[in-house]
C-alpha cells in the first residue's frame, strides 16, 4: 500500500490524515488469499515529510472515540434463536427483532451498521426464499457493493439462481472483461471476482468456475496496475493544481 499523499480535502479544507484513517487506509495492504502480508509506504512525488508522518501515526494506538458504544451485529446462534421462539421464517422480519432488542440496552452497546444486511435481507426473503434461513444469512453478510446497481443485480440473480436449480451459473466476468478493459470496467469485475469467490468458499458446489475467476483476477490486477502507472499520484495533481490557479 502506497499513499500518494497524507493530507485529504474534509469538504472544507485539505488536512493531515489522523491514526485511525492511516491505519485504516494501511489495513488494505496485502490481498486475502494472495498477499498474507502488507507493507504500507508513501510514493516519492508525496509531500517532503509524508514518509515521516506516516510512520509517526502508525506507531500511534487510534484511540476509541468518546462514549464509546461496542457494535453489536447478528450471528448464526442469534438467528437461530428469534426463528425458532417466534416463529419467523422471513430473515429481514428476525434481523428486526435483534435490532429492537438490542436497542433495549443501549448503555453499553449499540446496533452494528446494519443497514446494507437488512437491505439484502429483504431482496433475499423475495428472490431466493427457498433458501434456508441459515444460507440466507450467509448471503446478507456478503462484500457486495450495494451502491453499484450492477454488482447488486448480478449477486442477487447468483443466489436466486442458487435457490431454484442449485447452481449459480455462469459469473458474466469471465465474457465480457479481460485485463485490456477500461480502468472502470476491469475494477467493477474485480470487485465481482472478490465477490464471487467469497460466495464459492461458503456455497460448495453451488459457484465453482475458480481456476477462471482467479485467473482472471491475476489478469485484472495486472492490468489495472499498468493503467494506474500511467497516472500522476494525488498529491501531484493537487500542487500542479494550485500552481495553475495561481
Amino acid at each position: 500500500m502506497l499513499f500518494s499523499t497524507l493530507t485529504k480535502y474534509d469538504g472544507v479544507a485539505d488536512r493531515r490524515l489522523d491514526e485511525s484513517e492511516t491505519h485504516q487506509i494501511s489495513g488494505r495492504a496485502g490481498r486475502y488469499g494472495m498477499h498474507e502480508e502488507g507493507f504500507a509506504g508513501v510514493l516519492a512525488e508525496a509531500e517532503p515529510t509524508a514518509q515521516r508522518v506516516l510512520k509517526e501515526l502508525l506507531s500511534r494506538t487510534p484511540q476509541a472515540p468518546a462514549n464509546f458504544k461496542a457494535p453489536v451485529a447478528p450471528n448464526g446462534w442469534h438467528i437461530d434463536t428469534i426463528s425458532s421462539r417466534l416463529a419467523k421464517t422471513k430473515l429481514r422480519e428476525v434481523l428486526g427483532v435483534f435490532v429492537e432488542q438490542l436497542k433495549l440496552d443501549d448503555a453499553h452497546f449499540q446496533v452494528a451498521e446494519l443497514e446494507q444486511m437488512l437491505e439484502l435481507a429483504e431482496q433475499l426473503d423475495a428472490s431466493a426464499g427457498t433458501l434456508t434461513l441459515k444460507e440466507r444469512f450467509i448471503y446478507a453478510q456478503a462484500p457486495v457493493d450495494t451502491r453499484t446497481e450492477g454488482q447488486l443485480q448480478a449477486f442477487l440473480d447468483w443466489s436466486s439462481s442458487h435457490a431454484h436449480t442449485g447452481r449459480a451459473g455462469r459469473p458474466w466476468f469471465l465474457d465480457q472483461v479481460d485485463g485490456q478493459s477500461r480502468l472502470e470496467r476491469m475494477e467493477m469485475a474485480l470487485r465481482a471476482c472478490t465477490l464471487w469467490l467469497w460466495l464459492d468458499l461458503r456455497f460448495e458446489k453451488v459457484y465453482g468456475h475458480v481456476e477462471a475467476v482467479v485467473a482472471l483476477r491475476a489478469a485484472l490486477n495486472d492490468g489495472i496496475e499498468r493503467q494506474l502507472k500511467g497516472k500522476r499520484p494525488l498529491a501531484q495533481q493537487r500542487r500542479q493544481g494550485r500552481g495553475g490557479r495561481g
